[in-house]
């Protein structure tokens, strides 16, 4: 597992090089994966993305082309929020295995899915939130780089980055008990009650996809109906009504002649 180590020190890393030479390492890392399509690929692109994702609002110009031209890189891959969710998981094994040469790769790879605002990544991280596995929380002597953390906890840090409007808590979650109120949050989005939208983007989504804003629905036009007389809508065919008046007006005219004709007899 060393190489997979270097590639991420070397990814971490790579914020301080210059913008010419990350577009080449992107251009390098998109045409590997079209090329191959394997597992590593796809997460080497993933964590290139989310290093650069993290410093967004501070990059120059040709940086943020790097990151827009990476983030449609990964949402051109088929399944891309369920392959990373498949690597995360086995690396949870590894690490539940004791291989900690990889604790890395599972956080790393929820912050990458954290820097596609879709519905297919939130998803994704959503359903990381029930992972509460937690072998290590009774081992002591981790030292300075901390114990492993459960995926549900890792998940709840992704969510809170991915610019969730209105969020389930109100500070950015940074304690274990934090987790019940997204997780709480996400079986709402999950059963539809619930929409959800991100910052810089007006739109409204369930996990199916876009849905017209909360609170605001087109108005009904309803069809005409002969029962529903003078309750149906403006601009409906009142066709009742209408009969009544023709009838009453042809009896006045009947009237008026034979009133005249009754009068010239006399």
């Amino acid at each position: 597992m060393l190489q997979p180590v270097i590639i991420f020190l070397l990814l971490i890393s790579g914020v301080k090089e210059k913008p010419e030479i990350r577009s080449e390492k992107l251009k390098e890392r998109i045409e590997k994966l079209n090329a191959t399509g394997d597992e590593m690929s796809l997460i080497d692109l993933a964590i290139f993305v989310e290093t650069l994702g993290e410093e967004e609002g501070n990059l120059d110009i040709k940086d943020t082309e790097n990151l827009r031209a990476g983030r449609a890189a990964l949402l051109s891959v088929p399944r891309y929020s369920e392959r990373i969710v498949e690597f995360i998981q086995k690396q949870t094994q590894n690490d539940i295995e004791g291989n900690y040469s990889t604790i890395q790769w599972r956080g790393a790879s929820m912050q990458a899915l954290a820097q596609i605002r879709t519905p297919e990544s939130l998803n994704a991280l959503g359903t990381l939130l029930s992972d509460e596995r937690d072998p290590w929380k009774d081992i002591r002597g981790w030292g300075d780089g901390g114990r492993p953390l459960p995926n549900s906890y890792l998940s709840m840090i992704s969510l809170a980055k991915m610019k969730i409007r209105n969020p389930p808590t109100d500070a950015y979650p940074r304690f274990p008990e934090d987790i019940i109120p997204w997780q709480t949050w996400f079986d709402e989005v999950r059963s539809g009650k619930r929409a959800f939208s991100f910052e810089g983007d007006p739109q409204f989504y369930t996990l199916a996809g876009p849905v017209a804003q909360p609170g605001r629905s087109k108005p009904t036009i309803m069809a005409s109906s002969p029962a529903a007389g003078m309750g149906q809508p403006n601009g409906s065919p009142q066709w009742p009504l209408i009969v009544v008046v023709l009838i009453s007006g042809v009896g006045a005219v009947v009237l008026v002649l034979r009133t005249r004709k009754a009068l010239r007899d006399l």
